[in-house]
């Protein structure tokens, strides 16, 4: 059995294991929406594995159907890769039109391809015997729409640049403080990190494949090998730790308290005590929310008493008892309050942030930051890109 042999039943066992796959997480994961992004993920895979079992074999001549057909599902691999992690950590957010977008590349891919999925069987089989012959004939020739040359390159870049992408949030994910994101999960983001990081070398695998192609006319046994040993370890990883899964919304439990911090942000302001003077927590909250003293960017604790006619000592004594807060810290949760009240209100479409800021009470961005970070645990950017989500 000469090498090429031996990797073309390398694919079809990968492939195999790939439908088992599916199966089990079918069976065992079904109530999670990712896991169908995971299942699709998966097939695309196994197509491409197949395809390749079906090229290498030259069982390809039999099912002439496969001409050309992995290109676009090694164009949706990566884009599905997103999906699924974004799905994953964000479990209670339904999928809207920004990440059906995605989308929008493998089907152009799709629609570039149809003259060659159009063809008749014997330009196919003219092909494919030609490539038999002269291994690197098909990467000379044009594909599709596409000039020669132009798409396996572009698959590769497109591919790398979502992985990319991809990976990047998973490590904005880790940053995060109070974004506990998983302290108490990391084999979910273990779990996630390790499917980019296979999608990642499948890509590059493909490529080496196409360059072994193009310049030595051969298949690459090894490439071949590293594409199957990538996707077997990723299926082996999920079998050996199903809580991957399974723990998963005892995690994402976490990131919907930080997102209800947007939905639910009167919760921002002090709480008023019920045995404190409630004559004086009145003329207190009079000032702060009637008369929105807090916007004055000169406010102090002597300007606030002089205003409410009390001495700077009966003020400081009625905010802490009234709100067991110090006066900073009760002007900075009106404030921070008043900015994602403007915020909800599409204020920012109107100005500048930095006029927002200042007509909250503030009178730098850098003040804002640090008592947005105190107040939230969380900076204003995080925090907007959250609500925008």
């Amino acid at each position: 059995m000469n090498m090429l042999m031996l990797a073309s039943y390398i694919c079809f066992l990968t492939c195999a294991l790939g439908i088992l796959f599916s199966i089990y997480l079918l069976l065992r994961f079904r109530q999670y929406t990712a896991t169908y992004v995971l299942l699709a993920l998966v097939f695309s895979l196994c197509w491409i594995e197949f395809y390749m079992f079906a090229l290498s074999s030259r069982n390809i001549l039999n099912m002439t159907f496969l001409f050309r057909s992995a290109f676009p599902f090694r164009a949706i691999g990566p884009v599905l890769l997103w999906l699924y992690v974004w799905k994953t950590l964000n479990p209670n957010k339904s999928f809207t039109y920004k990440q059906l977008l995605h989308l929008f590349i493998p089907i152009m891919i799709v629609i570039g391809l149809m003259p060659d999925f159009l063809q008749p069987v014997s330009y196919k089989l003219e092909m494919l015997s030609t490539f038999y012959q002269q291994n690197n004939y098909l990467m000379m020739r044009k594909t599709g729409m596409f000039p020669a040359g132009f798409i396996q390159p572009f698959l590769l870049i497109y591919g790398l640049i979502y992985i990319f992408y991809t990976l990047q949030y998973i490590v904005k994910i880790k940053k995060r403080k109070g974004e506990v994101y998983c302290t108490t999960n990391k084999i979910l983001l273990n779990w996630i990190t390790l499917v980019s990081i296979v999608i990642a070398v499948f890509v590059l695998l493909q490529s080496v494949q196409y360059l072994s192609l193009l310049f030595k006319g051969d298949f690459n046994f090894f490439a071949q090998l590293g594409q199957s040993f990538a996707l077997i370890s990723m299926k082996a990883y999920l079998l050996v730790n199903p809580n991957a899964i399974e723990n998963m919304q005892g995690c994402l439990d976490v990131v919907d308290e930080l997102n209800d911090q947007s939905a639910n942000f009167e919760a921002i302001l002090p709480k008023v005590n019920p045995e404190a003077n409630q004559a004086a927590c009145l003329l207190l909250q009079e000032f702060l929310i009637q008369q929105e003293g807090f916007k004055d960017p000169n406010l102090s604790l002597e300007s606030m008493a002089d205003r409410l006619a009390i001495s700077k000592a009966k003020l400081s004594a009625h905010l802490q008892d009234c709100f067991s807060m110090s006066f900073p810290e009760i002007i900075n949760r009106y404030r921070i309050h008043h900015f994602i009240e403007l915020y909800k209100k599409d204020a920012l479409k109107l100005m500048k942030v930095e006029t927002l800021i200042l007509q909250c009470g503030y009178r730098n961005k850098t003040t804002f930051y640090l008592a947005f970070k105190k107040v939230l645990e969380t900076n204003p950017t995080t925090f907007l890109k959250q609500a925008n989500k």
